[in-house]
């Protein structure tokens, strides 16, 4: 691990792997997780992906069922973009080399759950949805060449110059403490806003991970957004930027 990559993601869930399979192409990168690689939420993700990708439907029909299923507290214009990009980012995470479960005859294997007109929900290996994309993401990513992953490294605080973020201050599993720097920091852990308190949460393991550096920055962020769920990053202009990631990888930035 060296102490400087152009791109520095924090989180190696299914967030922060599709932003490495992206940002790998522009630059070196280096991914951090705090546990094991293979330990995330995203590994215990049990649902599967609706998309539009079987012959008797279409994202505008997704589209009408999601609306329809929000009972008016849908934002159109995110469900829009999640209808009509999922099929081609479910395509490109088969081309990653993602397994979804198939039929007798070989054909994706759609199943109709909810309030779903047409039978659009993949899965995985049954109820292994989340970790498979992840293993696949992770193969995908640790094949190119300008990307490294670090486990065991939590990032316990944001390194600040002249007003913008440079980099991290790791604590390691020996107990040392390194500064890695880079031109843009992406955080793509998970958070969750209770009763307007800001806190990190681990389902499965509830580590009391929130720290000074993430509730600073997502205080502002939400006074100025008012979001729930969201991943932060910060450019190397200085500023900050929401960005969204799907399950199916759909980026988006605010």
């Amino acid at each position: 691990m060296n102490s400087s990559y152009d791109f520095l993601v924090v989180g190696a869930g299914i967030a922060g792997l599709r932003a490495v399979c992206e940002l790998g192409r522009h630059g070196s990168v280096l991914c951090l997780a705090k546990q094991a690689l293979t330990e995330s939420n995203t590994q215990y993700a049990q649902g599967g992906i609706a998309v539009a990708l079987a012959a008797d439907d279409s994202p505008a029909l997704h589209l009408a069922d999601t609306i329809a299923a929000g009972a008016g507290l849908v934002n159109d214009a995110a469900a829009r973009i999640l209808c009509d990009e999922g099929p081609r980012r479910v395509r490109e995470l088969m081309d990653w080399g993602v397994q979804f479960d198939r039929d007798e005859r070989g054909e994706l294997a759609f199943t109709r759950e909810g309030a779903h007109c047409r039978s659009r929900v993949l899965h995985a290996d049954g109820d292994s949805t989340g970790r498979e994309m992840a293993r696949a993401l992770y193969a995908y990513a640790a094949r190119m060449p300008n990307v490294t992953f670090a486990a065991h490294g939590f990032c316990r605080n944001l390194l600040v110059q002249d007003g913008r973020v440079v980099g991290v201050e790791l604590l390691l599993e020996d107990g040392s403490v390194q500064k890695i720097t880079a031109r843009a920091v992406l955080l793509g852990v998970r958070q969750r806003l209770r009763n307007g308190t800001v806190i990190k949460f681990d389902e499965y393991f509830n580590y009391p991970n929130w720290q000074a550096h993430e509730y600073r920055a997502w205080q502002e962020f939400v006074a100025a957004f008012g979001v729930k769920y969201r991943y932060l990053g910060f450019t190397a202009s200085g500023g900050w930027v929401a960005v969204e990631i799907t399950d199916t990888g759909t980026c988006r930035t605010t």
